[in-house]
């Protein structure tokens, strides 16, 4: 055998090692990132969004998160319950993302976020990275062990031994649900070493949150040559803010169950609430905080006040609602007004003149 041949075949042997090392190597990599499990036979595979995520805490005690698109042209910024969409923007140093109406402003710069919300401003600080991850929750729980019995939800077919903050889990639905994970500081030793908060319900049953009507008539000729029309005695309109049946009997009313976006008259004082936010003046220092609603839950964050000095009674009132609005639990439309209750404690909101 010529030099020429054996060269030739010693290249074709190198060739054909280096190939099946890339292939071998190649099916060991995981295609999807597994969810942490107790149990290595029910590990589940989940999307994860190769976006960039965080979380942060706000001065006020609260916390929210931000998400950016890839390439990072616009982000979601949610905060009290509420999510906004921005746009990047120009600015002179760290980045910057505003909202198309410039009401919001997102900007993020050495490690530590301002955030502007109308006339609001907030710091966001320990900016944490996080996995952006789309759950299919399973429409009932199962018996599992953790570190005792216990029943876990079903995601991605698999028991998911943790809890979803924010995640008002009904059972006998399914969803389809994108939350947040970060690492935990220091988790103890029987603990998951991440964290998961709800960031968004894609969908319920296989549908989004929109009512929709299927509304079927017919028509029907008496003896007498008189057309008539006949709707399904299980159908239902709604008419404003009143639900009927099809033979327009008033079932209930739609109450609402969030005060967002409305402004009272409280104590002497305006009670306001925009963009999940409270604002009280008496006419003296201004109180303000966050609160989130949903059909389930309302809750008032803590009050902070300017500092200026006041009459002795305006202060006293001051105190008192700042005490108060912290216990309010539930939001109640009225005839002439509304009321916020929590416990034994109700707080009566007149319409503004």
């Amino acid at each position: 055998m010529s030099r020429t041949q054996m060269f030739l075949l010693v290249l074709i042997a190198l060739v054909l090692l280096v190939g099946g090392m890339w292939l071998y190597a190649k099916q060991q990599l995981p295609t999807t990132m597994p969810i942490e499990s107790k149990e290595d036979t029910q590990t589940a595979t989940t999307t994860v969004v190769a976006t960039p995520a965080f979380q942060f805490t706000v001065d006020d005690g609260s916390t929210g998160s931000i998400v950016y698109t890839n390439p990072a042209d616009t982000a979601e910024l949610t905060i009290g319950g509420t999510t906004y969409d921005l746009a990047l923007a120009r600015a002179a140093s760290g980045a910057r993302y505003d909202s198309a109406d410039g009401t919001v402003t997102y900007w993020e710069h050495q490690g530590e976020a301002t955030i502007t919300i109308a006339s609001s401003t907030y710091t966001a600080s320990n900016l944490t990275p996080a996995d952006v991850l789309t759950f299919t929750v399973a429409p009932q729980r199962q018996d599992c062990v953790g570190v005792a019995p216990m029943r876990c939800l079903v995601v991605d077919g698999a028991m998911f031994y943790d809890t979803i903050t924010g995640f008002d889990y009904v059972e006998g639905n399914s969803y389809v649900i994108k939350v947040l994970r970060t690492k935990r500081d220091n988790p103890p030793a029987d603990a998951s070493a991440y964290q998961y908060q709800l960031q968004e319900i894609i969908s319920i049953n296989g549908k989004d949150n929109d009512i929709v009507f299927d509304s079927t008539t017919g028509t029907w000729k008496d003896k007498y040559g008189v057309c008539h029309t006949c709707t399904p005695e299980n159908g239902f309109g709604l008419d404003g803010q009143l639900l009927t049946t099809a033979k327009t009997e008033a079932v209930a009313p739609l109450l609402r169950y969030s005060p967002e976006g409305t402004t009272w008259t409280y104590d002497g004082g305006t009670l306001s609430f925009v963009d999940g936010r409270y604002q009280m003046d008496f006419g003296c220092n201004n109180i303000s905080g966050n609160f989130t609603a949903d059909r389930t839950t309302l809750t008032f964050g803590p009050a902070r006040s300017t500092k200026m000095a006041c009459a002795a009674d305006l202060m006293a009132k001051e105190a008192a609602f700042g005490t108060l609005i912290t216990q309010m639990d539930t939001f109640t439309e009225t005839s002439n007004g509304a009321q916020l209750s929590g416990g034994n404690a109700v707080m009566q909101l007149e319409r503004p003149n």
